[in-house]
Order: C-alpha cells, then sequence, then structure tokens
C-alpha cells in the first residue's frame, strides 16, 4: 500500500519537525490542553499536518488545499489541481478524543479518494488501556467499513490508513498504525502496528 505507507512515514516525519519546535515548558502547555494540540495537529501555520507535504516522496505529487473543504480536516490534491479540492487524493480527519473517532470513521467511508487518513490519540500512558482502545477502534473500524461496503462499494483498491497516538513514555506520543484497502475482508483480524 504505498500511498498508506508514503503518507505514515511523511506523518511522522513531520509530526517528529513540529514536536522538535518545542521546548519541554512549551510542550507541556500545548499537551495539557486539548485545543491546543488540536492547533498544534491542524490549525497552527508550522502545524504538523501542513508539514506534511514536505517530508512526501516526489513521486506523490501532492498540496494541501487550504480550508477545510466540506469540513474534512485536511484535503490533499495533485499540486497541479490549484484552483479546487475535487477530486481529493487524500482526506485526513483527525479527532483528538478517540471515544468520538467513529464519527470521523464515519465520514471517511461515505466519499470517494485514493486514501482516506483518520488520525487519533490517547494522552493517558496507560498501555494496557491504550491496547484495549485501539483493539476496540480495529472493530469500530471493521464493523463500519463493511456496513459502507454493503451499501456502498467502492473501488477495492482505495487505501485506508487509521493513525493512532498512545502516550509512551510521558508526554511523547508512539504512533501506531492500521492500514489496509477498501476490498479487504479481514480487517477485524488486524492490529494497529508500530509506525
Amino acid at each position: 500500500m504505498p500511498l498508506a505507507t508514503d503518507f505514515l512515514n511523511a506523518f511522522v516525519a513531520a509530526y517528529n519537525q513540529a514536536r522538535g519546535l518545542h521546548d519541554d515548558a512549551q510542550w507541556q502547555e500545548i499537551w495539557g490542553d486539548f485545543g491546543g494540540f488540536s492547533n498544534f495537529m491542524l490549525y497552527n501555520d508550522d502545524s504538523v499536518i501542513r508539514r506534511v507535504p514536505a517530508h512526501m516522496p516526489a513521486h506523490m505529487n501532492l498540496r494541501l488545499h487550504p480550508g477545510e473543504p466540506m469540513h474534512f480536516d485536511a484535503v490533499f490534491t495533485d499540486v497541479a489541481n490549484i484552483w479546487s479540492w475535487f477530486p481529493p487524493v487524500v482526506v485526513v480527519e483527525h479527532e483528538n478524543n478517540p471515544n468520538g473517532f467513529h464519527r470521523e470513521i464515519q465520514k471517511l467511508l461515505s466519499l470517494r479518494a485514493k486514501l482516506k487518513v483518520g488520525i487519533t490519540y490517547f494522552m493517558i500512558g496507560d498501555r494496557g488501556t491504550a491496547d484495549k482502545l485501539g483493539n476496540n477502534l480495529v472493530r469500530s473500524i471493521a464493523a463500519l467499513h463493511n456496513q459502507a461496503q454493503q451499501n456502498i462499494p467502492e473501488d477495492p483498491s482505495a487505501e485506508y490508513l487509521f493513525i493512532f497516538g498512545v502516550e509512551n513514555p510521558v508526554r511523547t506520543l508512539e504512533w501506531r498504525a492500521l492500514q489496509f484497502h477498501a476490498g479487504a475482508a479481514d480487517i477485524a483480524t488486524r492490529t494497529f502496528q508500530p509506525a
């Protein structure tokens, strides 16, 4: 799944670069504020998502479209498509509360794009709870995907990437990923893998 893998690598590199811009005191302030962390991830001029294109391989040929077309958190289009977000190549949904992530999953399952990316994280350093939450997310993703496929089948080669951050160690996110094609039938048996 080259598009998903390339995007995941670019995302992790962009996150690490953005994190490196903040000293420990600044980071503690960002970490303790859900709104501040969402700004760090999406909305600030130097946010993680705005840094992703600089870390993508040149062959991806993508740019981040400004704004939030159709209320998606981020839409990447071909660089030649300078006037419109349509058609989207990569669509990103972000949720800083994993318990509300199912709404973002539903949004991603409802559109056409080559790659659909969902990002969430668990910012409490309890490994057992995080593992359980990750397993629950996989089951939820699989169930919603099956439901969507029954009603609105999509190109089986479309890719999905779900990125799940787990606090390990304190105030540090360890990124995990779940990748699959729309045509996959075994999603429920998969697990989040280290990014």
